[in-house]
Order: C-alpha cells, then structure tokens, then sequence
C-alpha cells in the first residue's frame, strides 16, 4: 500500500488517502477534504523502466503475440504502455497483426 499525504489548499487541514496495492498501469482515486469539503482527484501510475522494454525486441514479441496468442491489450498492460505501442512495435518488427478481437486459430 501507498500513502498520500498533503495539505487542503483552500483551509489547511491534512489530507490522507491511502492507495491500495497498485498494479502495473494506474489508480484513480478521488477524495474529499473532511473539513472544507474540497475535492482532489489523485492518480497514480506504475511502470517499470527496462534498459530495453520487451516490445522493442522482436523474438519477444513474436513468441507472445504470435505464438501465445495474447492480444496488444495483454502485452501493453505487461509492459506498462499503451496498445497503440505494442501496434507500432508489431509493425516495425514485421510482425502481422490480426483484425480487432480476432484470436489465434489453435
């Protein structure tokens, strides 16, 4: 878990939130201030930083998009990006794609 603390910008009062376990990707949490009622909406975003994220590198990719069968939302959320750069990546590596929601034939 992490904690948030900070102080209200309108009366001064401490604001606590505390986030549960994050994932790869992110958390929205909203929270209001218990003293003025003000509203803060708190985001936090996990990634992990590689030397070389695992989409640039084009035997990887293949296996679990081709082979495995994962769709780019899969691999994106493993890597901490978004689809639209698994997409570009699968392209660039010459790696066809398949059509939206079209799964690997077994």
């Amino acid at each position: 878990m992490s904690e948030v603390q900070f102080t209200c910008g309108v009366c001064d009062n401490l604001v606590r939130m505390v986030f549960p376990v994050v994932e790869t990707g992110g958390t929205k949490k909203s929270l209001v201030c218990k003293n003025c009622g003000h509203t803060y909406v708190l985001e936090m975003n996990l990634y992990m930083e590689l030397k070389k994220p695992k989409y640039k590198d084009s035997s990887w990719l293949n296996k679990v998009y081709s082979v495995e069968g994962r769709s780019m939302d899969e691999i994106s959320k493993i890597c901490g990006v978004s689809a639209m750069t698994i997409r570009k990546w699968l392209i660039k590596h010459g790696i066809p794609t398949r059509s939206v929601g079209q799964r690997l034939k077994e």
